[in-house]
């Protein structure tokens, strides 16, 4: 008599139904823990619950420019996947502290709408980005006030895929910049390249999501400032005070993960009602 048979028939492979059924379950399990995972961290995310152990200071420090100027020398329009990244990317190669349109929105954008929510009983403190882009073009005040936010990065150009709402406001308080018009494709050219870049972003997408919500359950981010005054000499401090090199043009692998972490506080953030 045998005693090692199972009670349980084996599949056609020799695999017993038990042990597909244990396979099984250890899968299920998984996937269970890995979205309940997913889900508590995004909440932890969105609920930005260690964000002021992270960021650092608002605004940059240099003095702004006299008479309101902005400094911008050159105006980059163009819409997303039309070349604003390469000209950008050609701009500070020749010397030009170029922004792309993200590190406009890191920088001084989110500085001067965080300024303005932080004014309770101000006009403009429960607006979101697209009205307050709207109000530059009413009030001249208002638009001072953010010509000498961006002086104060040393900004000397921007493309404005994403943000062509301020294209107007801009050239009128810097009549002197250059317009870098980005039109040299076609409109199936252009379909194309955004046709191949779809993709790409929602892979994008679903990595910063997944490596950014794992950071954002526990306050593993505390150690970024520590790290970054002993190891790198405070790179990701000077980066964001001086303004200065733009973050999606040069960043090390802490300015990389400063930025990952606090982007959808400091780009996302300013579309939303506060």
């Amino acid at each position: 008599l045998r005693t090692d048979q199972s009670p349980f028939p084996q599949t056609e492979f020799g695999i017993s139904v038990s042990a597909m059924l244990r396979s099984c379950r250890n899968w299920l399990f998984f996937l269970v823990k890995l979205v309940l995972f997913l889900w508590l961290s995004l909440a932890a995310k969105d609920a930005d619950l260690w964000h002021f152990l992270t960021q650092y200071p608002v605004g940059c420090v240099h003095e702004p420019l006299p008479g309101n100027h902005s400094g911008i020398k050159v105006l980059v329009l163009g819409l997303a996947k039309s070349g604003t990244r390469t000209i950008c990317h050609a701009l500070n190669e020749l010397g030009i502290r170029a922004y792309h349109s993200e590190d406009f929105h890191f920088l001084p954008w989110w500085d001067f709408i965080h300024e303005l929510r932080e004014e309770p009983l101000g006009a403009y403190a429960n607006l979101s980005q697209p009205y307050v882009a709207r109000e530059l073009n009413k009030d001249q005040q208002l638009a001072n006030r953010m010509m000498q936010k961006i002086s104060k990065c040393r900004m000397e150009a921007v493309a404005l895929d994403g943000l062509e709402m301020l294209m107007e406001p801009l050239a009128k308080a810097n009549p002197n910049a250059k317009v870098v018009m980005l039109n040299w494709r076609t409109f199936p050219q252009w379909r194309k390249s955004l046709d191949v870049f779809t993709p790409k972003l929602v892979v994008m997408i679903f990595h910063n999501v997944i490596s950014g919500s794992s950071l954002g359950l526990l306050p593993w981010l505390a150690l970024l400032q520590p790290l970054d005054r002993w190891i790198s000499g405070n790179v990701v401090e000077n980066v964001l005070r001086s303004g200065g090199p733009p973050i999606t043009e040069v960043s090390g692998p802490l300015v990389w993960l400063y930025h990952q972490s606090m982007n959808h506080r400091r780009q996302y953030e300013c579309w939303q009602d506060p």
